[in-house]
């Protein structure tokens, strides 16, 4: 890339190359102001830029079309997910399945890291073929308002709470909720009437949420799971798993 035999006497060192030339060429597709990356540095960046994929474009000195994305933005990095097995919680994961299947015994089953056009994509193509359209399209137009790129979430909330209990009329949905007890109240509330419509309409439909403390979203029907603390040997393994990394070589350690 960078050639500094040339970096003497005055001179500088001089880049060239076919990454240089490639960057030159795709600089030809970038939009105005923008970035265009190639599959290289597409891997490179994953989970750190933002980016959309365009259509391929043909370069020269390249036999075959360059697939092309633009970068759309930044993105909180995400941390690494261990991969180690999920110990000493064989209780708790049976009273967990055993609630699940009490939910959708004998009925019909269902990172926010993307930007919204990219949201929209991959709800309408999962759901166009399950939910009637004169509910789903107006629900689709409300992204922006769900993601809070724009005002208005208490409007594109209830849009979605038709298209959860719609889907549900098919199939069992779970509806899924990270660190419930650090939720606004507004959304607790929100949470609790997707539940008591569920339940008037009879429909299969199940909250799992987790939490430090319980929050009260419809308690009446809920059952709490408490994860006590790890046994010893649990522990240990746990640690073991964690510190290991290729090959047990020292690895991360998650905090």
């Amino acid at each position: 890339m960078v050639d500094l035999a040339t970096d003497h006497d005055g001179g500088h060192g001089v880049a060239s190359g076919a990454v240089v030339t490639l960057a030159a060429r795709l600089q030809e597709h970038a939009p105005p102001g923008g970035v265009a990356l190639c599959p290289a540095t597409h891997r490179a960046v994953a989970g750190l830029i933002a980016q959309r994929p365009v259509p391929a474009v043909t370069v020269a000195g390249k036999t075959l079309p360059v697939d092309v994305w633009h970068a759309t933005g930044t993105e909180r990095p995400r941390p690494p997910r261990h991969g180690g097995a999920l110990l000493g919680r064989r209780r708790e994961l049976a009273v967990a399945r055993e609630h699940l299947a009490e939910a959708t015994r004998g009925r019909g089953e269902a990172h926010v890291t993307d930007d919204p056009e990219t949201v929209r994509g991959r709800l309408a193509a999962a759901l166009t073929p399950l939910v009637p359209a004169e509910l789903l399209t107006p629900a689709l137009d409300t992204v922006d308002d769900l993601l809070g790129v724009t005002p208005g979430q208490a409007r594109a909330v209830t849009y979605w709470w038709e298209v959860l209990l719609s889907l549900a009329r098919r199939q069992p949905v779970v509806v899924a909720v990270d660190d419930l007890d650090r939720a606004a109240p507004a959304l607790r509330r929100q949470l609790a009437t997707l539940v008591d419509l569920a339940d008037e309409r009879d429909l299969p439909l199940l909250l799992v949420a987790t939490g430090d403390r319980e929050r009260g979203v419809a308690a009446r029907r809920g059952a709490g799971v408490r994860l006590s603390p790890l046994d010893t040997i649990s522990s240990g393994r746990s640690c073991a798993d964690c510190c290991a990394g290729p090959a047990n070589r020292p690895g991360w350690l998650p905090g």
